[in-house]
């Protein structure tokens, strides 16, 4: 929902797909699953002829399953945790555009670093 030119709220609901790990071409036989709900505003800074700075504060409700199929060990855990994250919007020429984040997010009381680069073509 936008509030303005600056400010937007957003939510969001991710559901982690569930895989398999494999190390070193080795099936651990691990099975994860998990998702998350998520709220947050956005402010904008001003529009710059080729770039847009802005940054993001939220709270997130997660849920994770972890599940060892041989020893049948489950481990299960949850929380509610905020998030904040630094972004660039750009724009390269006409058809392209491109997204820097730098988003730190806290699962219990760690602190979860997320590096990202997108670009898009339109």
């Amino acid at each position: 929902m936008r509030l303005n030119s600056n400010w937007l709220i957003k939510e969001k609901c991710t559901d982690f797909f569930s895989d398999s790990i494999t190390a070193n071409g080795v099936a651990t036989m691990v099975d994860m699953s998990g998702n998350s709900l998520s709220v947050d505003g956005l402010y904008r800074f001003n529009l710059q002829e080729n770039y847009s700075p802005f940054v993001k504060l939220g709270w997130h409700s997660w849920d994770l399953k972890i599940t060892n199929i041989i020893t049948e060990i489950n481990v299960n855990d949850n929380g509610d945790d905020e998030f904040y994250s630094v972004d660039i919007d750009g724009k390269i020429n006409e058809t392209m555009k491109y997204r820097v984040e730098f988003e730190r997010m806290k699962i219990n009381s760690d602190d979860v670093d997320d590096i990202g680069l997108l670009f898009d073509f339109y």
